[in-house]
């Protein structure tokens, strides 16, 4: 296995995706928004849904997660 290292080479300078799924270019901050909670586990229905109830105009993906996450701890 060791000579085997040798072939690999050095490790690349950019990390991989964690998966297949393509990413969309011409993705808007509330699909980012949208994305993100459900990585942090909320179904997509939920997280639609938590993020589509607020005034989102003009706010980075950031903000938007922020928001929703707040506004799902109020309840």
């Amino acid at each position: 296995m060791r000579d085997r290292i040798g072939e690999l080479g050095p490790y690349p300078a950019t990390v991989a995706p964690l998966d297949d799924r393509p990413v969309a270019a011409d993705a808007t901050p509330l699909d980012d928004a949208i994305s993100a909670l459900v990585a942090l586990g909320y179904k997509l229905p939920e997280a639609s849904r938590m993020v589509r109830s607020l005034d989102t105009e003009g706010l980075a993906s950031e903000a938007i997660i922020r928001l929703a996450l707040q506004s799902s701890v109020r309840r």
